[in-house]
């Protein structure tokens, strides 16, 4: 099954990064936004099947995007996972789990769908 992924990131080198482990490796599409307006805008125009958001998004907290995010209608069931380099993120009722920052670009499409709960 194709699903969309939005890659919300300031980097634009981890975004590429991630469109390969995405597109190329688990041959899926990806979206992308570099900043929380960005995201949301982008979420609101495809709905993408799940979000990976950075938690430091230059100068904004990924937390915040992700209530952003959740509080757009239709976006409440969408799977929205935290890329983070750090080990102590609080806990968020916007965020359906975590991922290491950096991954793996082998392994990420299948961390995603772990994740997201589309695989046991």
């Amino acid at each position: 099954m194709t699903r969309t992924i939005l890659v919300i990131d300031d980097e634009p080198d981890l975004r590429a990064i991630a469109r390969v482990a995405i597109e190329v490796i688990g041959g899926w599409s990806m979206l992308e936004a570099a900043s929380g307006d960005e995201a949301v805008a982008a979420a609101r125009a495809s709905r993408p099947d799940a979000v990976l958001l950075d938690h430091l998004l230059g100068g904004e907290d990924g937390l915040d995007v992700a209530a952003r995010l959740r509080a757009e209608e239709g976006l409440g069931s969408v799977p929205i996972l935290m890329l983070s380099a750090s080990l102590s993120i609080p806990a968020s009722e916007h965020v359906d789990g975590f991922l290491a920052k950096p991954f793996n670009p082998r392994t990420l499409a299948d961390e995603v769908a772990a994740a997201a709960g589309w695989i046991s």
